[in-house]
C-alpha cells in the first residue's frame, strides 16, 4: 500500500507542475535553436544570450523535477523563481538591444516582425512560468485543491487499512 500511495502522491504532483514543466522544457528547445542559428553564423557576440536562457532553463527544469521528487524543498523552489526573474531580466535586455539592432540579437532571420515575434513569445512563455511557479510556491494553483483533496482521501484511505 506505500508503494502505491507514493506513485499516486507523485502523478498528482507530476500534473500540478505539468504547465509548468512543458513552457519551460518549449523556451529551452526554443533557445536551442536560436543557439544553434547563432554558432551557423558565427557570431560570437550572438551567442550569450541564447546561451544562458538555456543553460538557466536546463537548471529550472533539473531543480523542477528535485521538488517533484522531494517533499518540502522549499529551497530549490526559491531557487527556481529567481533563475526565472534572471531569464526574463536577460530576454529583456534583448529586446532592448534588438530594438536598436535585430541583427545583433538574431542575424540569421530576415523577418524583424518574426524576430520580435520569437522575442516576445518567449518572454510571455517566461512570464507564465513565472506566474504558474508563484501559484504553485504559494498554493494557489487550480492543481493544489485537486492534489490536497486526493491526498486527504489517501491519507483516511491508509488509516483505515492500518
Amino acid at each position: 500500500m506505500n508503494k502505491k500511495f507514493e506513485k499516486y502522491e507523485l502523478s498528482l504532483k507530476l500534473s500540478r507542475y505539468l504547465l509548468f514543466r512543458y513552457t519551460t522544457s518549449l523556451i529551452f528547445f526554443i533557445s536551442l535553436y536560436w543557439l544553434a542559428g547563432a554558432f551557423l553564423n558565427n557570431r560570437n557576440a550572438t551567442i550569450a544570450i541564447p546561451l544562458c536562457i538555456c543553460i538557466l532553463t536546463l537548471i529550472v527544469n533539473v531543480k523542477t523535477y528535485s521538488v517533484i521528487k522531494n517533499k518540502n524543498d522549499n529551497n530549490n523552489l526559491d531557487l527556481i523563481i529567481n533563475l526565472l526573474r534572471i531569464t526574463i531580466i536577460i530576454m529583456i535586455l534583448a529586446i532592448l538591444i534588438a530594438s536598436v539592432n535585430i541583427k545583433l540579437i538574431l542575424p540569421y532571420l530576415s523577418s524583424n516582425k518574426f524576430s520580435f515575434g520569437l522575442l516576445i513569445s518567449i518572454i510571455l512563455l517566461l512570464v507564465i512560468s513565472y506566474k504558474n511557479i508563484i501559484n504553485i510556491s504559494l498554493n494557489k494553483d487550480r492543481a493544489y485543491g485537486r492534489y490536497k483533496k486526493s491526498m486527504d482521501n489517501l491519507v483516511d484511505e491508509r488509516i483505515k487499512y492500518v
